[in-house]
């Protein structure tokens, strides 16, 4: 006959306990996993508002050899108790809970150990203000640490995910722990109105939505730069266009400078008044059906005047 397990008076009992519903004291500080919480079941008569102080209290007794002692000793309500990451998986970030937030809170045996986990009894109630960053692992060495200073996700080594109304900021970062050709950064700055995207070989996308500005540039310079109404187009070598057909209006005016300027056509019209500064050289016949007007003087070819 099997005894059943729970019925065993010798069975052992882990000593990793639910220990108590309780409320933070304070307002969790960014990057930790600390808070100062009020144990609901220790303190079932406590009123007020939640408050994490001590006060003194003064011990007088007699110790073992009968000699008299007065001592005094700082107590508090609440006590500190750790994140325990209990269905965040793959979250490096402890909810920003609020001072009055129910939480649920375990305790290691008769330690002061304290461990906490969000009541979460209403998905749809928002906090204020909160930083939620999610990151995997991008290397294959079991070695490689993805979370450093300040709970801060290693760039080196994760992939991750950051939204926070803190900082108003969310952001998007791969790395090249496993050989990736390219690591990327997509940031959406909403403090400033700025959208980049970054990858690294210095190609770059930004939006500036306030000032109206659009920009795109790549490593070797290229540059598409929509800056309100203007476009400027910066290219360090040759600019190429393919079309069929190339139709180009200017309202005001056409300006060029350049060294040379090489124009091939089977045939080409020019319906405007043309004025020419420059010496001019002409390798073919010049055909005029109308009247030709100088004011200097026309030569042959030997120099010798026509006119």
């Amino acid at each position: 006959m099997v005894t059943p397990r729970n019925s065993s008076p010798t069975r052992n009992v882990s000593i990793f306990t639910l220990y108590s519903i309780g409320h933070c004291a304070v307002n969790k500080p960014r990057n930790s996993h600390m808070i100062e919480v009020t144990l609901d079941e220790d303190h079932p008569f406590a009123d007020g508002h939640l408050v994490s102080d001590s006060s003194d209290i003064q011990v007088e007794g007699q110790d073992a050899a009968g000699a008299k002692y007065n001592e005094s000793a700082k107590v508090t309500k609440t006590v500190p108790a750790k994140f325990l990451n209990v269905g965040y998986t793959n979250r490096i970030t402890s909810p920003d809970i609020r001072r009055g937030e129910r939480v649920i809170v375990y305790r290691l045996g008769n330690t002061d150990l304290y461990y906490w986990t969000p009541w979460e009894d209403n998905p749809l109630k928002l906090r204020k203000l909160e930083t939620v960053i999610i990151a995997i692992s991008a290397s294959k060495n079991e070695d490689d640490e993805y979370v450093g200073e300040n709970n801060n996700p290693l760039e080196e080594y994760c992939y991750y995910f950051t939204m926070s109304s803190h900082d108003k900021q969310i952001r998007l970062h791969t790395s090249q722990a496993d050989g990736e050709p390219a690591g990327y950064d997509i940031c959406l700055d909403t403090e400033l109105g700025i959208f980049t995207f970054l990858d690294t070989f210095d190609n770059s996308i930004k939006v500036h939505s306030e000032e109206s500005i659009i920009q795109f540039i790549n490593t070797h310079k290229t540059e598409y730069l929509a800056d309100k109404q203007n476009l400027t187009l910066n290219v360090p070598d040759t600019f190429t266009v393919n079309c069929k057909k190339y139709n180009l209006t200017a309202t005001t005016s056409i300006s060029e400078t350049t060294a040379t300027r090489t124009s091939k056509a089977s045939n080409t019209k020019i319906d405007s008044k043309l004025n020419i500064t420059g010496k001019t050289k002409m390798d073919n016949d010049l055909d005029v059906d109308g009247n030709v007007h100088s004011s200097g003087t026309i030569s042959d070819s030997d120099g010798s005047d026509t006119a």
